[in-house]
């Protein structure tokens, strides 16, 4: 599968007219075997042209084609600019390291299982979940997902309500029944992965979310960029926080509850200490955290 991608990456490089990326890859690589954690701009090597598609400079597209290629990962990254390092030195050798042994079938199988960890809980219906290479194919993924049930990796489970089977990894599987100690509130990203089959959060958590950031003003129903919040297992609400860029601090604009939802006080209480953690995060100060609160409440 590698080798395929890496075929589909050359075959771009060959369409830009950027295969001298190949004459200078060792010398990118040795560059940040040398000086690790790596941005285009460090690298001056090769012609810089004009084209809108893709790094300018060839030493840019060639940090560019051996991340593709896995021989080096992202370290970190600030707006647009990437900050390339080893894979080796992110996630270690042992990691790195293909398994030559690895079939097609079983490359599929721990492709889907890794899937289904990702998101948590998934059905077998396509959708947002499954989109990308391999698991959006309906055939490829129905036959991993019986694989995987016959050597125990995932377990299938019904919810009611809900006609289509589920399916969990074992540990999960296993963990189903480990009541949860703590009272805890979550605000989600609107990528989070829990939220990339819309259908599937609707139909278990009757929870209905569509990311509005491309919807025209007028016809936004809850704003621009809004988190869900998410409550010991339940979504009670969502909002929208004013720009950080314009606002200069977290404030939050609109705050809307979910039908039903019955505020007591330990929610409360969760809700102002998820909004203090948030704002720490956003390395802004809590006192208006708690303002935004009351505001909002």
């Amino acid at each position: 599968m590698r080798k395929e991608h890496e075929e589909q990456v050359r075959a771009t490089l060959r369409y830009r007219n950027q295969t001298g990326v190949f004459d200078i890859r060792a010398d990118v690589r040795e560059f940040v075997a040398r000086h690790g954690v790596t941005v285009t701009k460090d690298i001056a090597l090769g012609e810089v042209r004009g084209s809108r598609w893709g790094p300018k400079k060839l030493s840019g597209a060639a940090l560019d084609y051996q991340f593709n290629t896995g021989e080096l990962l992202l370290a970190e990254k600030h707006g647009a600019q990437k900050y390339f390092d080893l894979t080796g030195r992110i996630i270690g050798t042992e990691a790195a390291a293909c398994n030559p042994d690895m079939s097609q079938e079983d490359f599929y199988d721990w492709y889907t299982e890794r899937r289904i960890q990702s998101v948590g809980m998934l059905w077998n219906k396509s959708g947002g979940a499954w989109q990308g290479h391999f698991v959006s194919e309906p055939e490829i993924r129905s036959a991993a997902l019986h694989s995987l049930e016959e050597k125990g990796r995932v377990g299938r489970i019904s919810v009611d309500g809900i006609g289509e089977p589920l399916y969990v990894s074992a540990a999960v599987y296993r963990a189903m029944d480990i009541p949860s100690k703590k009272s805890y509130v979550r605000f989600l990203a609107p990528l989070d992965n829990i939220l990339w089959d819309r259908n599937l959060t609707e139909e278990l958590f009757s929870f209905s979310y569509r990311w509005e950031v491309y919807t025209p003003a007028p016809k936004r129903k809850f704003g621009y960029y809004v988190l869900p919040v998410l409550y010991n297992g339940r979504f009670v609400a969502r909002f929208e926080a004013e720009p950080m860029a314009e606002a200069g601090e977290f404030r939050i604009k609109n705050w809307c509850w979910e039908a039903g939802v019955h505020v007591d006080g330990d929610m409360l209480e969760q809700i102002a200490s998820e909004l203090e953690r948030f704002a720490r995060f956003l390395q802004t100060g809590s006192a208006e955290c708690n303002m935004a609160l009351l505001r909002a409440l």
